[in-house]
Formats: C-alpha cells, structure tokens, sequence
C-alpha cells in the first residue's frame, strides 16, 4: 500500500506540476555611484545591484562604461549629451560637468539579462602642477563624482 501511495504521489507531481514558486524577476529602483580619484576607481552599487565595485571606459568607445562587481558587471550606454568645462590657467585647475541618459548594453555573472535605464550626471576637477612653461598634467591631482540612477531588472 505505501508504494502505491508513493506511486501516485509521484505521478500527481508530473501531471501537475512542481509546487514550487515561480521566480519572478527583480525590478527596483537602481542608483551608482562613480569615484575616480587619481588612479582609484570605485562604485557603489545600490538596488538590484549593489556591492562595491570598480569603473572601467571601452578604450574605443568612451560612451561605454562598465561596473565590474564581484558577482559580475554590468556595461551602460552612456553617451554625453549635457558637457561643460573651463580651465583656470593661472592656478593650474580645471573643472567639468557632464550629463546623459543610459541604457544597460550587456551585463554578465548574477546579473546577466539585467535592463535597465536612467540619467547620470557628474562633475569633475583637475588640479595642475605649476611649471615655468605654464601648467603640467604631471604630478597633477584628479577627482570625478557621478551618480547614475534609474530603475534596473534582473531576470
């Protein structure tokens, strides 16, 4: 008798199905945030994707960033729409603002199949070494803040 209960248990489960729940995709409201200083990049993910991470620029196309996690990465269009600048030359300091909407291109690991938009924005200064021939980049100091924010989903 046991086997034919365990018997019919099983073919109840095939004829209809596991009981277990669907799972559903993760759609929240998603904000990064950029910090280049020098030559240190982090990011900090937070929402569907969060942890801390690290910044990279496609080196042929600068509209292409990625946020390398250490779960994955996530790659975002993110072309420029919104860019000024101006550059002191007496005190050796430039500074710039920029400012677009993305669209995650390609992300891998935990967060492949993510998609996702937003805006970003940021600004940034640069600070020169005075030479006699003027102001150098060498021995010069960086800092960049941006802060993307938009909704992301992950399958």
């Amino acid at each position: 008798m046991k086997r034919v209960l365990v018997a019919l248990a099983l073919v109840g489960s095939v004829l209809l199905g596991s009981t277990a729940p669907a799972v559903a995709a993760t759609t929240g409201r998603q904000t990064f945030v950029v910090v280049l200083r020098d030559d240190t990049s982090t990011v900090y993910g937070s929402g569907p994707i969060s942890g801390i991470g690290t910044f990279s620029e496609d080196p042929n196309n600068s509209d292409l960033v990625t946020f390398t996690f250490p779960d994955g990465s996530v790659t975002l269009a993110a072309p420029s729409t919104e860019e000024s600048e101006s550059f002191n030359e007496v005190a050796c300091v430039g500074r710039f603002s920029f400012g677009g909407d993305y669209t995650i291109a390609h992300a891998t690991g935990a967060y492949a199949g993510a998609t996702g938009s937003g805006t970003f924005s940021g600004t940034g200064i640069f600070v020169g070494t005075r030479t006699n021939e003027g102001c150098s980049e060498e021995g010069g100091r960086f800092i960049l803040l941006a802060r993307v924010s938009g909704t992301t989903t992950l399958p």
